[in-house]
């Protein structure tokens, strides 16, 4: 497992740890969680040092738990895909192909907001990023690697701002934490 280094971690946010900072993922993630400003970085953080199937299962996760505000199928498809090729039971064609149809449905929800809705109405803007969040998470094995910390975290914000709350970026950080501990 890579350790993460005040070198190696790519967040200028991140500016409490020491410069001669070394030590594992799962103890960055429980000393740092309640000293940085905002939970996204600790997130943003854990992308690039999280193998890439714990990577996978972590953005499945937190996407996963804005499902139920997904309107369109084709986002909950998406997410149902990366679900079952994690698992082996999908093929990356699968995934593609809904990972197509989840872009589909964001673009279709970005237009609704831009026509109809505004960040004050709720139901428009929640159904904008569940359906950005369901976009990352099918993507997140489908593009290259220089992409890929780019797309992981922009699934997990994008699951964040369904929510909008620091409860839920807690809940995202307390299952890393499970996560790790598990490995």
């Amino acid at each position: 497992m890579k350790l993460v280094t005040y070198d190696g971690i790519k967040n200028p946010n991140i500016t409490v740890i020491p410069i001669d900072y070394s030590d594992t993922l799962l103890n960055f993630v429980k000393e740092y969680r309640h000293k940085v400003y905002d939970l996204q970085e600790i997130t943003k953080v854990a992308m690039q040092f999280l193998d890439k199937d714990t990577r996978n299962y972590y953005v499945w996760w937190c996407v996963n738990e804005g499902r139920h505000l997904m309107k369109d199928k084709r986002s909950v498809e998406a997410v149902d895909i990366l679900k079952l090729y994690i698992d082996g039971k999908a093929t990356i064609k699968e995934l593609e192909v809904a990972n197509e149809y989840a872009a589909i449905a964001r673009d279709a929800c970005a237009a609704n907001l831009a026509n109809y809705g505004s960040a004050d109405d709720g139901e428009w803007y929640y159904n904008y990023f569940a359906a950005c969040a369901a976009y990352y998470a099918s993507a997140v094995i489908c593009v290259s690697d220089a992409d890929v910390y780019y797309v992981a975290n922009s699934a997990a914000n994008s699951a964040w701002y369904i929510h909008q709350s620091n409860k839920q970026h807690n809940l995202q950080i307390d299952k890393l934490i499970e996560i790790l501990e598990n490995k």
